[in-house]
């Protein structure tokens, strides 16, 4: 597997061309600074039932709105440490493992 780092400020999330946007959040807080159209598509998910801010819930948004991205995945964190992180971060992963991703901004 190959890695490549780019950095993109939350702001600009919306634009920022990729196959897959894993966003990672904690448990019981919204996630302040999102881009406007991303925080769009995760508070309709929201609002459908399809994802709640409690630990180890995730999401998969196929086609987002007005995201460059094909797809917006959402993983919830237990907490900010590293630990809870990396756990989310995998989890958001594996939603998009077997799909066509090829390049994920996380």
């Amino acid at each position: 597997m190959d890695f490549k780092i780019q950095v993109a400020a939350p702001s600009a999330w919306s634009k920022v061309s990729c196959d897959a946007l894993l966003l990672v959040g904690v448990a019981g807080s919204v996630p302040t600074g999102l881009d406007k159209v991303v925080a769009a598509v995760v508070d309709a998910a929201v609002a459908a039932g399809d994802l709640s801010w409690e630990a180890g819930k995730t999401v998969l948004v196929h086609q987002p709105g007005k995201l460059a991205a094909a797809r917006l995945a959402v993983a919830v964190a237990s907490d900010s440490s590293a630990k809870a992180f990396q756990k989310a971060a995998g989890a958001g992963l594996q939603l998009l493992k077997t799909g066509g991703a090829r390049v994920v901004m996380l």
